[in-house]
């Protein structure tokens, strides 16, 4: 397998895990009404704690990709449209 590729399927299994954490992190927002300040604070915290390392993994992704050829840089896409 090429190191890419073992690249990708460690990433793919790191978001599926992260995806996982994010939406038992969003659960409480089903009763946001019902949370006091302090609880509100503390569940924001938590939600971009668990949106940035989404965001880590899936840049490492699009990283992994453009390397292969696989997409194209994001400034190469400019004016293609």
């Amino acid at each position: 397998m090429s190191e890419q590729l073992e690249q990708l399927v460690r990433l793919q299994a790191e978001l599926h895990e992260v995806n996982e954490e994010l939406a038992q992190a969003a659960r409480p927002l089903e009763q946001l009404s019902e949370l006091n300040e302090q609880q509100r604070e503390q569940l924001s915290d938590e939600l971009r704690a668990r949106l940035g390392r989404w965001e880590i993994v899936t840049q490492q992704i699009s990283r992994v990709l453009r390397a292969s050829g696989a997409i194209a840089a994001p400034e190469a896409a400019v004016g293609t449209t």
